[in-house]
């Protein structure tokens, strides 16, 4: 009994020896690095931040190039600079080994707008002569002739004369105009300084004619009577104007001259005086066609610009934008029309959510081409805020599958897998930023999630992705286009199961999975343009403006 008990004892302070020796042997850390300021898809202020976070069993901390500062054990921090628009956040550190551990997320810095209000002077246009020309020819087809006749018949009759002896109604006799005939009028707009237009319409080969009725001391009787005139040109001179986010045209001075002017009056009795009939007819047919040209030329015009301000849907893959224009400015030089207006992009719902605002640049007036026919400058403001509405109606936001076809299985075949589905959330909102006089797309803390049922390497992959690609704006056949280049690609994963550490599994993946094809899906996208009353834009040339925050599209315009 005693002898038991005492192996009984040795045998538990053997045991306890052994845990107290494990309790005493020092614990192998596992390399590790955390970023915990500024977290993933934080809202800054471009400038200088103090990034901060912790680490263990590495050296050499560093932070987007910088040396960091460790002020106390398994700590760091370094002065960064954030510069506007998406920045990726790497904190990196080096082990015993040499072999590196990172982490990678990215925030967006800079002034943000509330996307619910009015981007102030967000497009800038110019009519230069050569697209005035244009306008004048497509508003020119559309001088009504029956309209014209119409205001004739209503004016008749068009001459009167009497003559009497003794009180006694001797002769009396009236004209109508039967029909107005012409060719198809020529119109000529002359920008000058100050808001103001000239609008020269000639109308050409004009016949006019005409039923004369008479009472000689009781006979009645009617004949036909013509006039005719080689060239009618009336001169409207308006002032172009902004009021109430509308476009103004109106009516300063006016008048018209009848050339080759000629009549056949041989029906008529003789005691007619030809200078009277004359000059009343003259003065009359004049009258007329003042009247009528400023009746429809320049609302003709206002209708066509008019329609620059109905708000316009734009489909957004397969979801509704709203387009909104409002005019601030408009006036005249004397080599074209130029117009500034303010715009906003609205959706059908307002989401929640977490966010600061669409990316804003200060921003002054853009030089635009007084050379060609249609300029419009599009202020970045205008399409970070398009991007802004659009990512926050969660357009953005795909699901792409293999078993539905909108996953290409080749796609993941690099990752030893033949089915499986994909999924995308980006966390910030894509923003263009001007890159040394380019335009460049980029999109950070783009969420993907891979699952890959039954694949080789491992059935579910969790990363983040930001990407910076050169964008030009291009327009064809009245649609705008937005053409990708080549992108750079930083990527982290952030979970998975295919047994290797993160920054291992992140290689893979670089090599590997074709991330550029799949934001491509993305981007290369292209948006009908509203015809304005019938005016197109076939093509433009875009460059942007050398102050930094507008791109210029050069544009030739079509007439239908």
């Amino acid at each position: 009994m005693f002898a038991r008990s005492a192996s009984s004892l040795v045998l538990l302070a053997v045991v306890a020896a052994c845990s107290s020796e494990s309790d005493l042997a020092p614990q192998q850390e596992e390399p590790s690095i955390i970023l915990s300021n500024p977290q993933a898809a934080t809202w800054l202020s471009s400038g200088q931040i103090e990034a901060a976070g912790s680490y263990q069993a590495l050296d050499a901390i560093m932070v987007n190039g910088v040396q960091a500062q460790v002020p106390g054990e398994g700590e760091f921090q370094a002065a960064v600079t954030i510069p506007r628009g998406i920045t990726v956040m790497e904190a990196i550190g080096t082990d015993e080994t040499g072999a590196e551990h990172y982490v990678r997320q990215s925030v967006i810095a800079g002034t943000f707008g509330d996307p619910d209000q009015w981007v102030d002077r967000a497009i800038h246009m110019r009519m230069n002569q050569a697209g005035l020309d244009a306008a004048m020819d497509y508003a020119a087809e559309y001088v009504d002739q029956q309209t014209v006749n119409d205001a004739a018949v209503s004016m008749n009759p068009v001459y009167e004369y009497s003559y009497d002896i003794w009180g006694w109604d001797a002769i009396t006799m009236y004209v109508d105009i039967d029909e107005i005939a012409f060719a198809t009028p020529e119109i000529v707009a002359t920008p000058r300084s100050g808001g103001y237009l000239t609008l020269e319409v000639a109308i050409p080969d004009m016949f006019i004619d005409m039923q004369a009725w008479c009472d000689v001391v009781g006979w009645d009787f009617d004949v036909d009577v013509s006039m005719s005139v080689d060239r009618a040109v009336i001169t409207v001179v308006t002032n172009i104007a902004a009021a109430d986010g509308q476009l103004v045209l109106d009516v300063a001075a006016a008048s018209a001259e009848l050339e080759g002017f000629s009549y056949d009056l041989s029906a008529l009795p003789s005691w007619v005086e030809d200078n009277l009939f004359q000059d009343s007819i003259r003065q009359t047919v004049e009258d007329l066609l003042v009247e009528q040209v400023e009746e429809q030329v320049p609302p003709l015009m206002e209708e066509l610009l008019a329609s620059l301000t109905e708000p316009y849907d734009l489909d957004v893959l397969g979801q509704t934008l709203t387009l909104s224009l409002s005019f601030d400015t408009a006036d005249t030089d004397s080599e074209g029309i130029f117009m500034v207006a303010d715009l906003r992009v609205t959706m059908p719902d307002s989401p929640g959510g977490s966010w600061e605002g669409y990316l804003v640049s200060q921003q002054g007036d853009p030089e635009l081409n007084h050379d060609a026919p249609l300029v419009i400058a599009l202020s970045d403001n205008l399409l970070n805020l398009a991007m802004f509405q659009a990512w926050r109606g969660g357009m953005l936001n795909m699901e792409l599958s293999t078993e539905d076809g909108s996953l290409e299985p080749w796609m993941l075949t690099m990752v030893s897998a033949e089915e499986g589905s994909l999924a995308m959330d980006p966390q910030l909102p894509p923003v263009l930023v001007d890159d040394a006089g380019a335009l460049e797309l980029q999109v950070g803390e783009l969420l993907i999630d891979l699952e890959t049922p039954g694949g080789e390497l491992g059935e579910s992959l969790e990363m983040a992705v930001a990407t910076f690609v050169d964008v030009e704006l291009s327009v064809q056949d009245n649609s705008l286009s937005m053409d990708l280049g080549e992108p750079t690609l930083s990527m982290m994963v952030r979970d998975t199961d295919w047994g290797a550490s993160n920054e291992t599994t992140t290689a893979l993946v670089e090599q590997m999975l074709p991330i550029d094809t799949l934001l491509g899906i993305i981007g290369g996208m292209s948006y009908d343009i509203p015809s304005l009353e019938g005016v197109g834009i076939t093509s433009a040339t875009a460059s942007r403006d050398e102050s930094g925050t507008y791109t210029l599209l050069d544009v030739e315009l079509s007439f239908q």
